[in-house]
Order: C-alpha cells, then structure tokens, then sequence
C-alpha cells in the first residue's frame, strides 16, 4: 500500500449564500477507526441538488462549514482493523446516496460530503458499492443519483423492453442516462430539448437517430410529433421532469396503460388508466442489479464535461447555468 500523505485538500460551504462561497483548504488526514474505509476520492459529480445546498435553498436542515456533494468515484486506499470482508485496499466504490431514513440523502448536506481527495466512509454495504468493473472514474460518478433515478423509473413496477417507446425531456444527467439504459434494453428513445446542439451532441455521443429529435422552442406542439413518430400509438414510457409545464403534453403523448416517471392533476391520467409516479432512487439492491446491467452491456455512461479538482467551482457554475449536456464531473484525482 502507497505511503498516505500526511494533509489533503477539501471543498466546505462556510455558509449557504451562493456558489462563490465555496472554498478550498488544507486538512491533516483523518484517524482511521476499525470499522471504517478510507477512500481516495478520484471523481465527483455535480447534481442539481448541490447548487441549491450552496445558495440556502435546500428545504432540509444543513450545517455551516459542510462538505459539498454526494456522489463520488474512488478506490479504498485503507481499512480499518476489523474490516475482515466486503472491502479491501484496491476496490474500486462509488458512494451510495440513497441512504434509508433521508428523502434526499443526507451526503452533502446533514453530513458531510465528498468533494475531497480523501473521504472516510463507514464499512457499510448500504453506503458503498463496488463499481463497474469496465467504467472509469468519472463514468462511475455518475451513477449514485441520477444513474440510480433513470434506472429505478424504467425498472420498476413497469419495466422497459425490447420494442417500447421512451420520452425523454431535455439532455441533463437523469434523461441522458434513461436513454442509454432503454437503448441498451431495445427500446426506442425520443428525446426533446430547446436547444438543438445539445440534442446533436447527445444523439452523436449515445447514438439516437436525428428524426428522433423534437426541438420545442421550433415545435412547440411536441406531444403531436411525438405521435407521429409513434404511428399515433404513443409512447410506453415518460421520464417526465418539466413539471405542469409538459405534463399534460407527456400524457396527451403517452400510449393506453402507459408509464409516466416523474423526477422533477390529472383527467388523462383516468382517461388513458396511466400509471404516473414520483420517482426517487432505488435501494442498495437496486444498484446492485443496475451495476450488472452497466457491466453486462458495456453501457459507458456520458458525462457531459469535466473539471479539474482546482476547478470545481467553474464547475458548479457550468451546472448552475444549464450549459451541460449528461452530467458535470469533477476530476480530483489524476492518478
């Protein structure tokens, strides 16, 4: 085992009153208890979640001076004396943010968070799990929160499959990756965006047809050319994150016992016997099977941009501002 250095470097919010106030600084590194890892933080990725942390908006309690963030990539670089099975030096994890007992997870803001170069995590399988084995870091970052979200939504209780239809909305991290986990099952995708570089960057990244992409800002009656494309049967599946906004858009666009999950009211709902929910991330379990899928497909995670360690807060300033496709990694490590 590599020699520990004696200080790392970490992020902290000092208080919650915009992305400004994020700060680096020097700490010594941590005792290591026996029943805890240390992990060697290589890539974290950004989350929408994190700039409402940084700008006081988050509706859940947060304390002065945390660690920012929640989902990371890295390689256990020591154990803790009574650690005897399910994690040794050199495994390769990434954090589990959906923690029992916490809406929204408690990583990043009632304790603290990732964006560190070291990170001591307790030897618990509900918090980490080992990654795909044919991912690299800043792919595997990716997975925690909105890999875990796309995946929950075409799972369960609806399954996608081979021949089922998907919708899509916009080319953020939760969208991009139902995509690649429906092409990856057979499915079709239809993706819609306002901005029409960022569909021709996704659909050249993660191989969606050009017809399948429905620009709103020039057709602003998309559930009718969803239709269209649908031979007037609509589509299977809705990974719904406009809010009323593209709702009843989603629903007029959605076939008969159709599936619409939303991450981000209703007569059609009755009308078409919909099945419409509110969708968070799954369970350990669930991570364990959406990791096999990852790894059995070879399916490669987009990340949209990435960031050096020294440039995380350019990076949450490209988050704030929407002009990411996929997600917005943090490279920490460059080994």
């Amino acid at each position: 085992m590599a020699k520990l250095p004696a200080e790392y470097k970490e992020y902290f919010l000092p208080e919650f009153t915009g992305i400004d106030k994020l700060t680096i600084r020097t700490v010594p590194m941590p005792a290591l208890d026996a029943t805890s890892v240390l992990v060697k933080v290589h890539a974290v990725s950004l989350q929408y979640r994190d700039i409402v942390v940084a700008s006081g908006l988050y509706p859940l309690p947060i304390n002065p001076g945390i660690i920012p963030a929640s989902d990371m990539a890295g390689e256990i670089v020591a154990v803790g004396s009574a650690v005897t099975k399910g994690y040794a030096v050199g495994d390769r994890v990434v954090a589990n943010f959906n923690m029992p007992g916490y809406l929204f997870g408690d990583l990043g803001a009632e304790v603290d968070g990732v964006l560190a170069e070291y990170k001591v995590f307790a030897a618990d399988d509900r918090r980490l799990v080992h990654m795909p084995e044919n991912l690299t870091y800043e792919e595997a970052s990716v997975l925690p929160c909105a890999g875990l979200t796309a995946f929950t939504a075409l799972t369960d209780p609806v399954p996608i499959k081979a021949g089922d239809t998907l919708l899509v909305q916009g080319t953020g991290g939760v969208s991009v990756l139902a995509a690649q986990f429906a092409l990856v099952s057979g499915a079709k995708v239809i993706m819609t965006s306002s901005s029409q570089k960022k569909l021709d960057e996704v659909a050249k990244a993660i191989g969606l047809p050009s017809e399948n992409l429905i620009n709103y800002h020039t057709t602003p009656d998309w559930d009718k050319r969803v239709l269209e494309l649908t031979g007037g049967k609509g589509v299977d599946h809705v990974v719904e994150i406009g809010g009323p906004e593209t709702l009843t858009k989603s629903l007029n666009c959605t076939t008969k016992n159709g599936a619409v999950h939303i991450t981000g009211m209703l007569t059609l709902i009755l009308f078409k016997t919909l099945t419409v929910r509110g969708i968070g991330m799954g369970d350990r379990k669930v991570f364990d099977a959406m990791n096999k899928v990852v790894a059995g497909t070879g399916m490669k995670p987009f990340v949209g941009r990435t960031f050096s360690f020294a440039q995380a807060k350019d990076a949450y300033n490209a988050m704030a501002a929407h002009s990411h496709v996929g997600k917005v990694v943090i490279r920490v490590s460059e080994q």
